[in-house]
């Protein structure tokens, strides 16, 4: 099928393509971090780049800390839960979790 503007994708293309987009991102941001080590600082104000893998970690697997991303009353228990997850994994597991 075609529109005014070439190829109308398939729901199954378009899928395809959409999540694509965030793998590659993850997979070019773990790679970043593992070439860059634990301790190098990121654009983030006072985080390393361990504390910048711990947030994605934190964001994707407790989603009780979520809420502090928008919520700033609730940003402690985001902080909270970023903290245990960097205490509880080295650099590198955390690496592979943001990779997977």
């Amino acid at each position: 099928m075609r529109s005014a503007y070439g190829r109308v994708p398939t729901a199954a293309s378009y899928d395809r393509a959409v999540s694509a987009h965030p793998r590659t991102e993850r997979s070019t941001l773990a790679d970043l971090l593992s070439t860059r080590g634990p301790d190098e600082p990121t654009l983030c104000e006072g985080w390393t780049t361990y504390d910048l893998a711990a947030h994605v970690v934190a964001r994707d697997r407790r989603p009780l800390s979520l809420p502090g991303l928008v919520l700033p009353a609730l940003a402690g228990m985001t902080e909270r839960s970023r903290r245990g997850v960097r205490r509880s994994h080295p650099y590198d597991e955390l690496v592979s979790l943001v990779r997977a």
